[in-house]
């Protein structure tokens, strides 16, 4: 039990080390903007946009978006 405990802290301590060193994803949070900036412009989300996922960040971005800009 306590083995299983400390390799599964092992393989996380290695995990976030990992994540800080590789840092953000920048090309990610830019294409997200993107997204959004397109929204605002007139387009339509899965006919005019291409977005994986579902729209509930889409929408909710774009509705503060609206509020603060986007940049």
């Amino acid at each position: 039990m306590i083995r299983s405990v400390l390799i599964g802290v092992g393989v996380l301590v290695v995990a976030m080390a990992r994540s800080l060193a590789d840092g953000f994803g920048l090309a990610d949070e830019s294409w997200f903007l993107q997204v959004i900036r397109r929204l605002r412009d007139g387009d339509v989300l899965y006919r005019d946009v291409s977005y994986s996922a579902t729209p509930l960040a889409v929408y909710l971005t774009r509705a503060l978006a609206s509020l603060a800009g986007l940049e």
